[in-house]
């Protein structure tokens, strides 16, 4: 059992392998209690009376995102608390090309995207990066009315996926005018760290200039829109474009080199995989496992430690250009029936960059990841006997033949002559709404269908080919007579099975040719497109029925709905193979379909109304049934109810079992070999775990302390899908209170409770969990996923690995409160009239976030954690987080704002089996790690300003990240890009942005 009394194995397993603000911020829910027309909110099919549900939403107006510099809907959402980063800017390694939403850490499979109460398609993207799930790069920013967030269960309203909540983006609607924008926003930082500055050079690397202003962005839009002559319709036209330039992590202090925690302190980390290269023979040398590197003379010499500092090639914010251009409108052709449809596109192209590609130690196509090199490669004579590669590889003590080939180890970097692997990633998105509503005898009514389709195309360029390098590495003095005569050709080119080939001199520095390297990097492609198509009509009324104590009427809505999704990614012959030294494996070709058909259905049953202590007693309700052709028949509902004592207090509670049924990449994603980041507690001259334990891991008394490790900290593992997966189930319960009081003019709060848990999720088990449970315990469930080859070893291409593929396990839980608040002040009273200063607030605190590995295990707890576990599930998962902004509107067309963003601090998972280090009373056990013991508070502090410089013009600047906070730092190999988080701290220093709206 892995239990969360005894974290060790598991960290040591790990380690191997809604009403706030208002017109400058957020939109309250409560404020508007007084409203008498009924509007549609997030979270329910029934109008509402005023802006207040059952449920918590959180409302963030268009301003606030103005006032935050925004320009990608991604940032926006990521300033709320609820909401824990996904796919970014920030992420390189990894990068899918999207940029995602993940409600309460529960994962961006499990949050719902919604335009105007529709849904918005999920986006083909490599199977790599992750699952379809909806790309906010379609979302026209600069339409955009409000964004309104539902976080908990939703699907009995919109179906599945609504597990963590509904983000639904609602646009501007019969827009008349013409409107244009543009906007500049630029990075001010100062490298200014002396000890991140010291590290770095101190370790032979170079070190980033000292200020640097640079991530450019620049975006224009522009809107259009009239009303018909007969007043009955509207037509909207926009377009909007953006481009943001490329940074480095060779451009900041702390992304300068690859960091490693040597546990008192960070140290900078490179890797073996250098341009000299590293090799290690099987056989050849009286110290089998002696590694030598090159030189330029091309000797053999002893390894003493050269490294090369993958980390600064890789981009910290991708290059990004994105177009979009739409159209909505509406026509009422009768009292009764108002005809609408919306079209929109997008393109989003963006690169990633990463460290250049190499021969990685490991990834041969020879017996156990080895390159075979032929002994008479005259190559393998450079250098002055003893130390020639020849006498390396094939020397006396090899037992090998002149006709023979030795087995041998390489990592060697190609970064001087390819430079960085580049990921070209595109996806062009169509989407159609057209659909009829109305108002029949006093039952609303609204029909439509809607198409969305993405097309996805993934470009990668300068990896090496492991099937190329092994027929270039295999080279012999050319026999055919003529002006090549004696000199080093392929034998592949002598026997016609590769005329191309040239021949790969790896054994003296600078000797790679140009065409040589050119021949052994190819591309790689793969193209994809997923379309996802909706039938949907539904009604909502009053019965015409009440409760005797109750004069509104009980209101009802009731409807059916067809979904059909297609998902569709064809990856060539190369990525298919495997082919590339750089992938950790292949990348199949995937192709898949579901549909289900749904009907479902609310009520709202008023019980009492303005009675003494019952302003307001109401209950709610609803249920969903959906037959998926893939995974049967599931059932989602919701109960709950809302008292309001009186005028000024609302209590509210809610309690919804929602859905997820698994998407096509989990259901139909071939098998495959990949790389998982650990390493085999089985190997090496002093392996980790026990001769006992290892014997569990199927190895035998014979290889134990004999078996070579996984190279550059990767092992592989058999990934893939699964097409027995099932449904997984939440349940959320949500409670609180709105409070609007009548003696506080200008002030409204809610505080609400949240509980999901998350059950049979679909999930893979982290391998060196897998590792750790069968070392300890020998059970099958465990042991019967690893395979290792002949000699023992946990990587290579022979099938060996973990296998991790897709399955129904394990539970995830999270609870906490939301805070939400503003406050508006007149300050006619201090004789100035026609100003105000208005107070906002949103803050979570998260009580748990628990993380259960696998069926059986007791969970791990994660909350104001980072690390090996929980920095690796989701984003660091602070206790408090809150956004706090005030503005002062003036009687001068100027208002003036500052925002107070807070992240609290987070300790590193793997220390909680040690005891804390204190610097005053000195450590007298186990101190643990202290080099990344606690990422800090972070506080930033953001300005911004809105001038009305005349009736059609608005200029809006700011500064956000005014002390220019760096970033937080923790160990690479489990930060998701440059040494931390850069998705969830401010990544790039202090941002300075001005835009300039003209409307006619």
């Amino acid at each position: 059992m892995l239990k969360q009394s005894n974290p060790k194995r598991l960290k040591s397993a790990l380690m191997a392998g809604a009403a706030v603000a208002t017109v400058a911020g957020f939109a309250s829910e409560a404020r508007a209690q007084d409203a008498v027309e009924k509007v549609t909110v997030t979270g329910t099919r029934i109008p509402q009376k005023g802006l207040t549900s059952v449920s918590p939403v959180t409302t963030v107006s268009a301003q606030e995102g103005k006032l935050q510099g925004t320009t990608s809907p991604e940032q926006l959402l990521n300033s709320l608390p609820q909401v824990l980063a996904g796919q970014s800017a920030e992420i390189s390694n990894g990068a899918s090309g999207t940029a995602t939403v993940d409600l309460r850490g529960l994962g961006a499979v499990r949050t719902l995207v919604l335009i105007n109460g529709r849904r918005l398609a999920p986006a083909a993207n490599n199977p790599n990066t992750g699952s379809p799930v909806a790309d906010l790069h379609q979302i026209p920013l600069s339409m955009v009315d409000r964004v309104e967030v539902l976080t908990g269960g939703a699907s009995a309203v919109y179906g599945a996926d609504a597990i963590g909540g509904v983000v639904n983006f609602i646009t501007r609607r019969n827009f008349e005018g013409v409107e244009a924008s543009a906007s500049y926003g630029i990075y001010d930082h100062d490298n200014d760290s002396e000890t991140e500055r010291s590290r770095v050079l101190g370790a032979g690397f170079g070190v980033p200039d000292e200020h640097v202003n640079d991530g450019r962005t620049i975006t224009v839009s522009g809107a259009m829109g009239a009303n018909t002559a007969d007043g009955r319709g509207n037509v909207t036209l926009y377009a909007q474009y953006r481009h943001a330039e490329a940074v480095l992590q060779s451009e900041r202090d702390e992304t300068a080199c690859v960091l490693a925690s040597d546990i008192t302190e960070f140290v900078c980390r490179g890797s073996a995989n250098n341009s000299a290269g590293i090799f290690t023979p099987v056989d050849g040398a009286a110290d089998p496992d002696a590694l030598f590197t090159s030189t330029l003379g091309g000797d053999m010499v002893e390894w003493t430690g050269e490294t090369f500092n993958f980390g600064p090639a890789n981009y910290l914010q991708r290059p990004d250009n994105r177009y979009l251009f739409g159209a909505l409108g509406h026509y009422e052709l009768a009292a009764d029936a108002d005809i609408y449809a919306e079209i929109s596109f997008a393109d989003d192209h963006t690169f990633a960059q990463i460290a250049p590609s190499g021969l990685f130690y490991g990834s041969g196509s020879g017996p156990d990841g080895t390159e075979l090199i032929n002994c008479d490669n005259p190559f393998l004579l450079s250098g002055t006997s003893p130390n020639r590669p020849f006498d390396a590889f094939c020397g006396p003590t090899s037992g090998l033949g002149a006709t023979d080939s030795a087995q041998v180890y390489i990592g060697r970097r190609f970064n001087v002559e390819l430079g960085g692997r580049v990921d070209d990633l595109r996806h062009t998105s169509y989407r159609g709404v057209t659909g009829l509503r109305g108002d029949l005898d006093g039952w609303g009514y609204d029909v439509y269908a809607q198409f969305g389709s993405t097309i996805f195309s993934d470009t990668y360029t300068s990896d090496l080919s492991v099937s190329r390098i092994a027929k270039a590495l295999q080279v012999v003095p050319d026999p055919r007579p003529g002006p090549g005569f004696g000199l080093p050709v392929c034998k592949s080119v002598l026997d016609s099975s590769d005329p191309n080939c040239i021949p790969l001199n790896i054994f003296q520095l600078g000797q790679v040719s140009t065409d040589a390297a050119a021949y052994i990097s190819t591309p790689a492609f793969m193209t994809g497109e997923s379309t996802e198509t909706v039938a949907n009509a539904s009604m909502n009324g009053e019965l015409g029925a009440s409760s005797p104590w109750a004069e509104t009427q009980v209101s009802v809505a009731f409807g059916g709905e067809y979904r059909l999704e297609t998902y569709r990614i064809s990856t060539d012959a190369v990525y298919q193979s495997g082919d590339l030294t750089g992938q950790g494996g292949a990348t199949p070709s995937v192709f898949g379909h579901y549909d289900v058909w749904e009907a479902f259905g609310e009520v709202e049953v008023p019980l009492v109304e303005d009675a003494p202590m019952a302003k307001l007693l109401a209950l709610y309700g609803g249920y969903r049934i959906s037959d998926y052709d893939n995974a049967g028949i599931t059932h989602t509902y919701k109960y709950g109810a809302a008292w309001a004592p009186v005028d000024d207090l609302r209590f509210r509670g809610t309690f919804q079992r929602a859905v997820r049924a698994p998407n096509v990449v989990e259901l139909f994603t071939p098998q495959r070999i990949a790389l998982f980041s650990g390493s085999d507690p089985c190997a090496g001259a002093a392996p980790t775990f026990s001769p006992a334990e290892c014997l569990n891991l199927g190895v035998s008394a014979l290889q134990y302390g004999s078996i070579i490790q996984c190279p550059a900290g990767q092992c592989a593992q058999i990934a893939g899908g699964n097409p027995n997966l099932k449904p997984e189930e939440s349940d959320t319960i949500s409670f609180g209170l709105v409070f609007t009081p009548k003696f506080m003019k200008g002030f409204s709060a809610t505080v609400d409770y949240y509980d999901i848990e998350l059950n049979e999720v679909i999930q893979t088990i982290v391998p060196t969990i897998i590792l750790s449970e069968c070392a300890a315990t020998g059970n099958p469930e465990f042991c019967n996923l690893i395979t290792r080859t002949g000699s023992g070893i946990l990587f290579g291409t022979s099938g060996a690995g973990v296998n991790q593929t897709q399955q129904n396990t394990g539970s995830r839980r999270t609870s906490g409160v939301d805070v939400e608040a503003t406050y508006k002040l007149d300050l006619g009273a201090i004789d100035m009239d026609n100003h105000s200063l208005t107070f906002n607030v949103v803050g979570t605190y998260v009580e748990s976030y628990e993380f259960t590995p696998f069926s059986g295990a007791e969970p791990y707890e994660c909350v104001g954690l980072h690390g090996w576990t929980c920095g690796t599930l989701v984003s660091p998962t602070p206790d408090w987080r809150h956004k706090l902004r005030a503005t002062w509107s003036t009687d001068w067309d100027v208002d003036l704002s500052v925002a107070w963003r807070h992240i609290s601090e987070s300790l590193y998972d793997g220390n909680l089996d040690v005891a804390v280090f204190n610097d005053a009373a000195g450590c007298t056990g186990p101190c643990g790690d202290e080099a990344q013991a606690t990422i800090p508070a972070y506080n930033y502090i953001d300005l911004a300003f809105s001038w009305t410089m005349s009736d059609h013009i608005t200029l809006l600047g700011g500064v956000n990240n005014v002390t220019d906070e760096v970033l937080p730092l923790v160990d690479n190999d489990f930060a998701t890009n440059g040494n931390s988080y850069p998705e969830t701290y401010d990544a790039l220093g202090r941002e300075a942005f001005i835009s300039m709206t003209t409307r006619f």
